[in-house]
């Protein structure tokens, strides 16, 4: 295969070490590319001479080292040559006895129109001679070729990113399309019977228990308001508003509203609310519907040989509260 050819990592890591392994006869290649992610310049594959044993084995140059080679690169874009060139013991001590010790001669840049996309690290000649000027020559352009492949295969890497994140949101598009339309399909009906539910527990406001069902029931109408207003700005950023609640009383209120599923499945409530000064900011509608989540798959678990649901509350460091869900159900 050609170089010109190539679109991937691997291929052209193999042609090259290849090439330069068994033309020039050296004992390891070392191909450092550049991460964006992590903003650095990392080891993505060595590979040794097929007459050495224990390749695996070789160390990689120290992070430190890596930077002083990206640095050297960006000012100076001259390969670093060790065999032929005096000032790197001179000026860069601890690179020239690194490279030394563990027989590493050349490093090159691998550059396009500027960017330093990676470097290339060579070990010594298998027959301890120094590269020669034909050597040199031959590695650059295999390097240059090389470069051009890189820059092609980062390229096609960002148009693979971009196409998946578009894909992310035409997909999200489409859902909040279909959130909008069955929020407007529930909302519609949902005003007049809120209207007719509040008017027919307007009769019995002198009965304390049904007045109080009426404003449990009321007010989980406009929960649903909430969530529906919710649905309606999908994809809308918003800013979540928090307001001074007690925990203890908004965990009553949702066990509360739980207490005809408790009693048609069997299941037992304990509440050890111990917390004290339960007084938190959060926003009560989304905090109910995470206590709702939880309670609804402990309900599920002790389903259908009902059990014990305990919830209670503790101070932690730092005046935090942990609040702890227990059931007897499976799972």
């Amino acid at each position: 295969a050609k170089l010109s050819n190539v679109v991937d990592l691997n291929t052209l890591f193999n042609l090259a070490a290849n090439k330069i392994l068994e033309v020039i006869k050296i004992r390891d290649f070392f191909f450092y590319i550049y991460n964006k992610e992590s903003d650095c310049y990392e080891l993505f594959k060595v590979k040794s001479h097929s007459v050495l044993k224990n390749t695996e084995n070789k160390k990689i140059l120290p992070n430190n080292l890596v930077n002083i080679i990206a640095n050297i690169f960006k000012q100076q874009k001259k390969i670093i040559n060790i065999e032929r060139e005096a000032e790197w013991r001179l000026f860069y001590p601890e690179l020239f006895n690194y490279l030394l010790q563990n027989k590493i001669s050349i490093i090159l840049p691998l550059n396009y129109k500027e960017k330093l996309l990676g470097f290339w690290a060579l070990g010594s000649k298998l027959s301890e001679q120094i590269y020669s000027l034909d050597d040199l020559e031959l590695i650059q352009t295999i390097a240059n070729q090389s470069a051009v492949v890189l820059n092609t295969i980062n390229l096609l890497k960002e148009l693979e990113i971009t196409q998946q994140k578009m894909y992310e949101q035409d997909k999200m598009a489409s859902l909040g399309a279909l959130a909008f339309s069955i929020a407007h399909e529930i909302k519609n009906p949902l005003t007049p019977i809120k209207t007719y539910t509040h008017f027919m527990f307007q009769k019995y406001q002198h009965n304390q228990r049904e007045k109080q069902m009426g404003e449990k029931v009321i007010k989980e109408f406009e929960r649903l308001e909430e969530m529906l207003r919710t649905l309606l700005n999908y994809g809308k950023s918003s800013e979540t508003k928090f307001t001074s609640l007690n925990l203890h009383d908004l965990l009553s209120e949702t066990m509360s509203l739980c207490e005809a599923e408790f009693y048609k499945k069997n299941i037992t409530t304990k509440l050890a609310l111990k917390a004290q000064n339960p007084i938190i900011q959060g926003n009560e509608n989304q905090l109910k519907q995470v206590f709702l989540n939880i309670i609804n798959n402990a309900i599920e678990a002790m389903t259908p040989k009902g059990g014990v649901l305990k919830v209670a509350t503790s101070n932690i460091e730092n005046s935090k509260i942990l609040i702890t869900f227990t059931d007897t159900g499976k799972g």
